[in-house]
């Protein structure tokens, strides 16, 4: 896993062929590891789990690169494929880009580091 700033992919070679432009699956949350379906016996809560997972798995599995927005995110995504077989064969580079943070929240947190 490695974090990286908007520019990094586009040094690393795509793993399609040279003829296409690369896929990058850019995941803004991981939604097959949501806590209020992995908590509920609910068949509408596991099938729509199921579907988030078939999905994000696809995703990954389609492209040449896979970006999230936290480190545990990507983490839960390398899992998913590690687990599984990938329909294509294909292996991304799995990278983290943190979004920055609005002022009010950076304000805050700093409220909270020093007191």
């Amino acid at each position: 896993m490695q974090v990286l700033n908007q520019n990094a992919i586009a040094d690393d070679q795509p793993k399609s062929s040279s003829n296409t432009v690369p896929f990058v699956y850019l995941n803004f949350r991981v939604y097959h590891n949501n806590p209020n379906l992995l908590n509920s016996a609910s068949s509408t809560s596991t099938a729509e789990r199921q579907f988030y997972e078939h999905t994000e798995r696809q995703c990954c599995s389609d492209a040449d690169a896979v970006i999230a927005l936290c480190a545990y995110d990507t983490k839960l995504l390398q899992h998913m494929m590690e687990t599984s077989a990938s329909p294509s064969g294909r292996r991304p580079i799995y990278a983290t880009v943190n979004p920055p943070l609005r002022a009010d929240v950076l304000d805050l947190a700093m409220v909270m580091l020093t007191s």
